[in-house]
């Protein structure tokens, strides 16, 4: 299996969250061995970093994936959370980081040189 590509590392509330693209040919396979099967993108919660499926990049998939990053900097396993805890902590990261987390989705998506289909569907 060919290795991921180091891609970049962006800051997340202070930690750094580093981020790889994966080969399609190896996606499968990598996804598999992370229990994140039909998933074209994986946030690693443990090593604080983002994988991704080179051929399925997009800027919502990279938006998703930095707000998994956020969520995780605020220890939300650690804090046994309930469901609408949760969701008062992802209004919360919306909130206050929402914008920063669109930021740093472009900012990836000018160094992968991929199109932002998001602004494209104004």
């Amino acid at each position: 299996m060919k290795k991921p590509r180091y891609i970049t590392k962006i800051d997340i509330r202070g930690s750094i969250c580093k981020i790889f693209m994966h080969p399609s040919s190896n996606w499968d396979q990598f996804a598999k061995s992370e229990n994140a099967e039909n998933s074209d993108a994986f946030f690693d919660t443990e090593l604080n970093e983002i994988h991704l499926n080179e051929d399925k990049i997009t800027f919502e998939i990279l938006a998703h994936e930095i707000n998994h990053a956020f969520i995780n900097s605020c220890y939300p396993e650690r804090l046994q959370l309930t469901v609408l805890q949760m969701e008062e902590l992802a209004c919360e990261i919306m909130a206050y980081h929402g914008k920063r987390i669109l930021e740093l989705s472009t900012l990836v998506l000018s160094k992968l040189k991929v199109p932002n289909k998001a602004k494209e569907k104004k």
